[in-house]
């Protein structure tokens, strides 16, 4: 299953949003309140202004299917959503290695995820993906897991 990306643009952000605000996007979030459009388009400008956040839409047969952002602060971190009539097709993994690689042609250091520990199947695709688990953890009161991928090294 031969997925392609491109670089997120201006014209992405009612689709970002609205996968942003899928119910099952907002339950496995760390911060479960549906998003406000204001909220959001502030939020979207600013990611496609910073040189430290990449957002990659992924299609599949010019379908849009998911999104991967990895963003730099103290560290890089990645998040996935997958759009609802997708999920569930083995397309997760595949995106999280493309962005990986996306993001190591700029920057060769180690990419973390958090992800719910009652997310099975987000941890079981980052795990296909070379994630590896580092340890539990709390994240906004929801025990969580710490994943690194150290591909680039």
């Amino acid at each position: 299953m031969t997925l392609f990306y491109r670089f997120a643009n201006k014209n992405d952000a009612n689709l970002i949003f609205n996968w942003s605000n899928d119910p099952l996007v907002r339950e496995m979030s760390f911060d479960r309140r549906q998003i406000s459009w204001r909220d959001h388009i502030e939020w979207f400008s600013q990611k496609l202004k910073d040189e430290n956040a990449m957002i990659l839409i992924f299609q599949k047969d010019n379908v849009d299917v998911g999104v991967v952002r990895i963003e730099l602060k103290e560290k890089a971190v990645i998040g996935i959503s997958i759009a609802s009539e997708f999920r569930g097709k083995k397309f997760a993994s595949e995106m999280l290695l493309k962005g990986c690689e996306a993001f190591w042609k700029k920057d060769k250091i180690p990419i973390f995820a958090y992800i719910k520990k009652d997310n099975v199947a987000s941890i079981k695709s980052f795990q296909k993906a070379g994630f590896a688990y580092r340890r539990d953890t709390i994240i906004n009161g929801f025990e969580s897991v710490e994943l690194i991928s150290e591909q680039c090294l």
